[in-house]
């Protein structure tokens, strides 16, 4: 009885083994058809015809001694499959895996053995039979498979030919056959097996790709799928046919609720498209960009990433708590940092079920560093896998993982000039400990000093002394500037150069300072691409009127604030603080009334993006007709005329680039004249770096 029992016991191993071998070979198959998919027309197509026409070679052009029309045509009979392979319906499709496994070694290692061996292993088929090797090795990346078809190929060859003569004769055969043979094989096998390789890790970044950047749309989108449901909760019933003329009222609370709702929104897009702009850079080995980073006081960010963080249970936010040992100052992105501990938290809920589980976070200052950690109570992670986790694909055996979040983690620390690395007590805890330089060390001065080397600054003051004193004390600072005696001049940098900062005096000869704001702040009769811009750009006036009628002065016309003359170093140093590196949102000037009565062609084949864009530029009092394609576009123009075009980059029949290309030519109009000056501003998804500058090219 024993014995049967462990009879019965191996036997069902032993099936479940081969079972397994048979489901991972199938797949294997599967793989192998669907990364040559592309190729089996071209291959059947030169196998169809090429069988046949080396028939003529090898007889009329080059005879070698044994040649056969009839196997040759039977080969070219077995590719047609291949050949046709595009044009089968999915039954045969779904078979063709069969086909293609039993195929391949009559089509390659039996035809080109079996000519071999007849041919007395001449050179030219000892040639030709290491030209079919090449191909199955092409074809079948695999190096088993390859190996077992080679074999299988041989022999059958082999057998026939022993069968048709009776004896195999080796009257050409050479031992240098043997070595490169083998040297083909082998080299052919690595070669393919790194191509292979690169494909993998290719598909492998772009399934982790794809997974990050739906894991950072899915949590956008679920806030704003609750916003909406908020607005929704907040606004009376809606209104059928029957009461069109019937007003409705609103509650001040409840319209505040509305507006905290979609300005809540709207940051939470604004970070969604930060972090996958982030994460795109950093695929591409580029390094996170640093000229958004500012003063951040590390609590105030924690309690914001806290409140912010997409829970999947209302209960999940009482397993954290926060240990403000104390509090410190840093610098880095906001965005970024809420994204490093989204992901840690995220990583740690994940053992949320786990008895007795919690999360702690901890603040600390110590003498030459600031401190962040983060530990939960869950399994704990193997010592010598504590630096792996922050490799790329690495995903520590979760089902949901990409393996990219805490490697980017990383990179978003030391692009902050920190650290962060990971400790741990197996089944007890685990801790990422992030390490931020102090916020006055060199290494953030270094930071600091980098983005200000791309800073302009505009110095705009009649008196050349003190144009001489704020320049040099801004060139200290690493910050590039130009200077303009007088606000004419002023005006003339200002519409061929981007600045990022302007002190602008008062009381200057030709035009007032004041004036030169007011300009700005219009934006009339200045590049579209540098309107918005000075729309928000800091202003400082600088004089030496008394200080209560300049602030007054300065307000009215759209200056951020006013200092008094002479200038200190300390004051540029305050400004450049403020305004470059400062979380506080200062004054901004929307001036609606900028786009008030303009004509805008709205571009876009998106019928849905069209009437949301419609809804908000009519709210500002624009006219806007639309276009669904660039070449609509360019019709709608040539009849008639439009202060601006919004056009959107991706779309059917003419894209936004070659519609813009095709606009400032101007050969398709008659009427329209202003093809070349017309501004047009392009609509995309991709707001990275590379891709703006690429679409910004054309």
């Amino acid at each position: 009885m024993n014995y049967r029992i462990i009879t019965n016991k191996y036997k069902g191993t032993a099936k479940k083994l081969f079972e397994d071998y048979m489901l991972r070979y199938n797949q294997k198959v599967l793989d192998i058809v669907e990364q040559a998919e592309p190729n089996l027309p071209v291959i059947g197509l030169f196998a169809t015809i090429g069988y046949p026409l080396f028939y003529i070679v090898w007889t009329k052009l080059l005879p070698q001694p044994y040649e056969s029309l009839l196997l040759r045509c039977i080969e070219a009979f077995i590719s047609l499959p291949w050949l046709f392979y595009p044009f089968l319906n999915k039954k045969y499709k779904d078979l063709f895996p069969i086909y293609f496994i039993i195929s391949v070694p009559i089509l390659l290692p039996f035809f080109f053995y079996f000519m071999l061996l007849k041919n007395e292993w001449s050179f030219v088929w000892a040639m030709s039979s290491t030209g079919g090797l090449i191909l199955l090795i092409l074809i079948i990346y695999d190096w088993v498979l390859i190996c077992l078809i080679t074999v299988l190929g041989f022999a059958l060859a082999y057998a026939a030919v022993l069968f048709l003569d009776g004896h195999v004769s080796y009257a050409h055969f050479q031992l240098d056959y043997i070595p490169t043979y083998f040297f083909a094989l082998i080299g052919g096998m690595i070669v393919s097996h790194r191509k292979q390789s690169a494909h993998k890790t290719k598909i492998s970044l772009l399934k982790s790709l794809s997974g990050s950047i739906a894991h950072e749309m899915r949590n956008p989108l679920n806030a704003i799928t609750n916003a909406i449901a908020s607005v929704h909760s907040k606004l009376p019933e809606k209104p059928n046919s029957e009461r069109a003329g019937v007003k409705y009222n609103i509650s001040h609370s409840g319209l505040l609720t509305i507006h905290q709702v979609i300005e809540e929104s709207s940051n939470t897009l604004n970070r969604a498209n930060k972090i996958i702009d982030s994460i795109l850079t950093s695929m591409q080995g580029d390094e996170i960009a640093t000229k958004g980073f500012i003063h951040i006081i590390a609590a105030d960010a924690i309690d914001a990433a806290l409140n912010s963080f997409p829970y999947t249970d209302p209960e999940e936010k009482k397993l954290i708590t926060v240990n403000n040992i104390q509090n410190f100052d840093f610098f880095g992105d906001r965005d970024l940092f809420y994204y490093v501990l989204f992901n840690l938290l995220k990583n740690s809920l994940y053992y949320k079920n786990q008895p007795g589980f919690c999360i702690e976070i901890a603040l600390d200052s110590m003498p030459s560093a600031n401190i962040i950690r983060v530990r939960d109570t869950g399994p704990g992670i193997p010592k010598n896998k504590r630096e792996l986790i922050f490799e790329n694909f690495y995903t520590s055996n979760k089902k949901e993982g990409n393996g990219l979040g805490l490697s980017f983690c990383r990179r978003v620390i030391d692009s902050f000039g920190g650290k962060i690395h990971c400790n741990s007590k197996e089944g007890e805890w685990t801790e990422f400990i992030i390490t931020l330089p102090k916020y006055d060390s060199i290494k953030i001065q270094e930071l600091k000093t980098k983005i200000l080397r791309e800073k302009r600054i505009l110095i705009t003051d009649d008196q050349l002394s003190n144009r001489l004193i704020l320049s040099k004390y801004i060139s200290e600072m690493s910050c590039k500037y130009d200077l303009a005696e007088n606000g004419k001049q002023a005006m003339t940098l200002l519409s061929e150069n981007r600045y990022d900062l302007i002190y602008m005096d008062f009381e200057m000869p030709l035009l007032n300072g004041d004036e030169v704001v007011k300009f700005i702040r219009s934006a009339q009769d200045i590049d579209p691409a540098l309107a918005f811009h000075y729309l928000r750009t800091p202003i400082i006036g600088i004089t030496s009127l008394p200080k209560a009628e300049a602030v007054v002065r300065g307000h009215k016309c759209g200056m951020h604030e006013v200092l008094s003359k002479p200038i200190r170093k300390s004051d540029v140093q305050k400004n450049i603080e403020k305004y470059f590196f400062s979380e506080l949102l200062f004054i901004k000037n929307s001036q609606e009334e900028i786009i008030d009565g303009k004509r805008i062609l709205l571009v876009d084949d998106n019928e849905t993006s069209r009437k949301f864009m419609s809804m908000v530029l009519k709210h500002y009092g624009c006219n806007v007709e639309q276009a669904i394609h660039g070449r609509d576009a360019i019709n709608a123009l040539e009849k008639e005329d439009f202060d601006i075009v919004l056009m959107d980059v991706e779309m059917p029949v003419m894209n936004g680039i070659e519609a813009t290309k095709a606009i400032r030519s101007g050969e398709y109009f008659t009427r329209f004249s202003s093809f070349n000056t017309i501004p047009i501003i392009g609509l995309t998804g991709n707001t990275d770096e590379q891709s703006t500058l690429k679409i910004m090219a054309h």
